[in-house]
């Protein structure tokens, strides 16, 4: 399923579930990187994004060396706790 059906299923199943912009607002821009949703107890589903995958797009998309995009990762996105809805990001040790 392609990453923009998934945030359409996502946020069909949580209309305040949150999703990562690109660095020039651009609302498509990790789509790519859209694997799923998790649930937790008590609380809507949430966006899942592949680690991997948004460190990657930050890289071709942006221009990015990959000490650039995992320090602008960590700062600009991971460390972006915005509430309950704040989507989750997954390190998939399956492809080590």
């Amino acid at each position: 399923m392609e990453g923009k059906y998934i945030k359409e299923e996502i946020a069909e199943r949580n209309d305040e579930a949150l999703f990562i912009d690109g660095i020039d607002g651009d609302k498509e821009a990790f789509n790519d990187a859209l694997i799923g949703y998790g649930e937790r107890c008590a609380l809507g589903p949430i966006a899942i994004y592949d680690t991997n995958r948004v460190i990657s797009i930050l890289e071709e998309k942006y221009d990015m060396t990959l000490e650039e995009a995992n320090e602008w990762f960590d700062y600009n996105i991971l460390g972006a706790y915005v509430g309950e809805n704040t989507p989750l990001f997954v390190n998939d040790l399956r492809e080590w």
